[in-house]
């Protein structure tokens, strides 16, 4: 029943990231980090669909962006159980010079946990769009795609799911957090306020639980 209801790949993702989270829960001061990680990400992947849903996508593109999302920060993970030090001087070039993450870890690296954790999705056997999305999820004009898909999703998703709906200055982070040039290209700018409502709607949500 839950893969009529989800879709195998969904079950897949919510396994993959499960086992992942189970297998640090119980390595000293990673509980509060692993924590945030794992509701990020589900955040990231609950937006991803409903944008795809928003903008008429199949339900097999709403699969994908679920898959996507829930998977988005497994290079995170990784580099946080294998390479601590390194990941804590990310997190504190991002604080101490307001640095995005993907700039901190090419800095401390050369290398991002979009670019980690697809490599990782290819060996497991992903499907190329899952793959992809995690991969461009930070830079979608990289994947050069003329349509808006699972990758454009999940792209305006992680810069959206982090916005509380009191934000004062959301439009300027938003502006600053996404990659315009590649909206523009589809012709989704305008989009974006609908896009918002979604985000906030889905924060209010969870509030209410």
């Amino acid at each position: 029943q839950a893969v009529q209801l989800l879709g195998l790949e969904t079950i897949r993702s919510v396994v993959a990231m499960s086992s992942f989270l189970c297998e640090f829960e119980d390595t000293p001061g990673l509980a509060s980090v692993l924590d945030k990680l794992g509701q990020r990400s589900m955040e990231i992947a609950t937006l991803a669909a409903e944008i795809i849903v928003n903008e008429g996508g199949s339900d097999e593109q709403r699969s994908y962006a679920l898959s996507a999302g829930l998977l988005s920060h497994v290079g995170s993970l990784l580099l946080l159980a294998n390479f601590p030090e390194s990941f804590q001087a990310i997190c504190a070039i991002c604080d101490d010079d307001g640095a995005s993450i993907v700039d901190a870890e090419r800095t401390v690296l050369k290398e991002t946990h979009a670019a980690i954790g697809a490599y990782l999705l290819s060996l497991w056997g992903f499907p190329d769009p899952v793959v992809e999305a995690v991969l461009y999820h930070h830079r979608p004009s990289a994947e050069q795609s003329i349509s808006f898909g699972p990758t454009s999703a999940v792209h305006v998703a992680q810069a959206l799911a982090k916005i509380p709906p009191n934000e004062p200055n959301a439009d300027a982070i938003i502006a600053s957090n996404l990659d315009m040039k590649h909206l523009a290209v589809l012709g989704k700018v305008e989009r974006l306020p609908q896009w918002r409502k979604l985000s906030i709607q889905l924060f209010e949500k969870r509030e209410r639980i």
